[in-house]
């Protein structure tokens, strides 16, 4: 599988698993406090039903596709690789949070009735509460990473063309100024032939032998 095709589901799958901890995180858990103990029950009931199977998918999913793009970009892209793998663990603490802690309180919840509700329950909630809001912003973290890490890799895809500078000024006569559909902006001048681009000075450590001068 190409790795720009393991780039877009992996970020499509973490921004979904990011969504359904934000989602809940933004509009339910940070009124949790004020549920009395019925409504606690219920909602809990409810959400657990909903996102039990489909996170459970959802989330080693993620992980075996985050897998598959670090070790295809192990040697194109060695930033994009090193933002990929910390976006790859924070994927991994949050999944641990969700199995170690929120999951084992859930399994308490599915069987609990107002009758039987345990005496320490908002204890438990302020657990679930604490951890749920952690695992909401390493999710959040996790995606904001491999964003990053994609960025670069599209810039080095657009970019990739400068690489071969120095092979330009033995293969493509000097004064001569190419133009391409996705490079405009700053000039780069390789000796007297330049083409465009939108990057400018961030392209120095890529340009060995060019020097960058904007329009």
């Amino acid at each position: 599988m190409k790795l720009k095709v393991t780039e877009f589901l992996a970020l499509i799958l973490a921004a979904l698993v990011m969504g359904v901890f934000w989602g809940t995180w933004f509009t339910l858990t940070r009124s949790i406090h004020n549920f009395s103990a019925a409504e606690f029950i219920h909602i809990g009931k409810t959400i657990i039903a909903n996102v039990a199977i489909p996170m459970a998918i959802l989330m080693p999913a993620t992980l075996l596709i985050m897998i598959a793009v670090i070790w295809q970009s192990r040697r194109i892209n060695k930033p994009s690789f090193y933002l990929y793998f910390l976006s790859f663990l924070l994927m991994v603490v949050t999944l641990i949070i969700t199995v170690a802690v929120e999951v084992p309180i859930d399994n308490q919840i599915k069987i609990w009735t107002e009758t039987t509700i345990p005496a320490n329950w908002e204890s438990l909630r302020h657990t679930w509460d604490s951890f749920h809001t952690l695992r909401t912003f390493t999710a959040i973290a996790s995606v904001g990473f491999f964003s990053w890490g994609n960025n670069k890799a599209y810039k080095m895809n657009e970019l990739s063309l400068c690489l071969s500078c120095k092979a330009w000024r033995n293969t493509i006569p000097w004064n001569l100024e190419i133009k391409t559909p996705h490079l405009m902006g700053n000039k780069i001048f390789c000796q007297n032939m330049y083409i465009q681009s939108s990057f400018g000075y961030n392209l120095r450590q890529l340009m060995k032998g060019c020097v960058i001068r904007p329009l």
